[in-house]
């Protein structure tokens, strides 16, 4: 095997299937859970639709339908991947669980690498294949509702993705409403990542008290930016429109760039947090 001291793709490949195979039953138990809670939702948009709303104008119905599963799917997404980023370190919580990832021929930033594949890539692949699978199965579900006007009778997904980019939403860091670009879905994307990234770095410091401590910190830090905002607010919007009236597209870069920089920063740190690992019970606890 190669002594590379950092990186080495064989090595990271025999460890990142290691990871997988150790893993792999809480990953077809996470599969089975959104797989059926994506049927619930089809089930339960289906028959609100059928029971509680006229049909004078279908093509608005479905818009409403698409849109209701599109931010229900949006939230069971973000909560799983924010739950699974704050269990980084599920393969540390016991003795023997370190020992082992002690014990393993790899480098800390091959383990790092790994263990972010698990808690990025797959759930994220996961989520898809799950809520693309329950599209194809909600069509058994139209047999037991029968007013339902042709127009329902859809591919959920497609549709969600073409109107994500055709609607009319409020465009952050703006407030503006207007279409979604390419500069606002990177500043989404990466505003996303920052969120998902820090519940990570909790998760490597607090361990399997790392959602409840982010979630603290995070209704702290909100309650203190509010009462910031509402004292600060008219400097804030002046800022927000030197950065957008006169910087233009630039302002943008500008956001962008330094959200990006955040992102690496705070990435950088939970790989600290994680070579520090220790066989004995970890130093930081809640």
């Amino acid at each position: 095997m190669s002594t590379n001291r950092y990186f080495n793709l064989s090595r990271f490949g025999l460890l990142l299937k290691h990871d997988l195979l150790e893993m792999w039953k809480y990953y077809f138990r996470s599969f089975c859970i959104i797989f059926l809670t994506a049927l619930a939702v089809y089930y339960m948009a289906l028959y609100t639709y059928s029971h509680l709303l006229s049909f004078e104008n279908p093509k608005a119905n479905v818009e409403a339908y698409i849109r209701y599963q599109c931010i229900i799917f949006a939230l069971v997404y973000s909560f799983y991947m924010l739950v699974k980023a704050s269990r980084f370190t599920e393969l540390l919580y016991t003795k023997e669980g370190r020992i082992r990832q002690l014990m393993f021929p790899a480098t800390s930033l091959e383990k790092f690498i790994s263990r972010a594949f698990g808690v990025t890539v797959v759930p994220t692949i996961l989520c898809i294949v799950a809520v693309l699978l329950a599209d194809v199965v909600h069509f058994a579900f139209f047999p037991f509702f029968p007013n339902l006007p042709e127009e329902f009778k859809i591919w959920v997904v497609p549709e969600m993705w073409k109107n994500l980019w055709t609607s009319t939403v409020v465009i952050p860091p703006t407030g503006l409403l207007g279409t979604i670009n390419s500069s606002h879905a990177l500043y989404v994307i990466l505003s996303a990542l920052i969120s998902h990234s820090f519940f990570i770095l909790f998760g490597n410091i607090f361990d399997r008290n790392g959602f409840i401590a982010i979630v603290v910190v995070s209704c702290v830090v909100s309650f203190f930016r509010r009462s910031i905002y509402e004292n600060t607010s008219v400097l804030y919007d002046s800022v927000l429109a030197f950065i957008y009236e006169y910087l233009g597209g630039f302002g943008t870069y500008l956001i962008n760039g330094a959200c990006f920089c955040l992102l690496i920063f705070i990435w950088w740190l939970s790989y600290k947090v994680f070579s520090r690992k220790q066989v004995i019970q970890p130093k930081f606890r809640l």
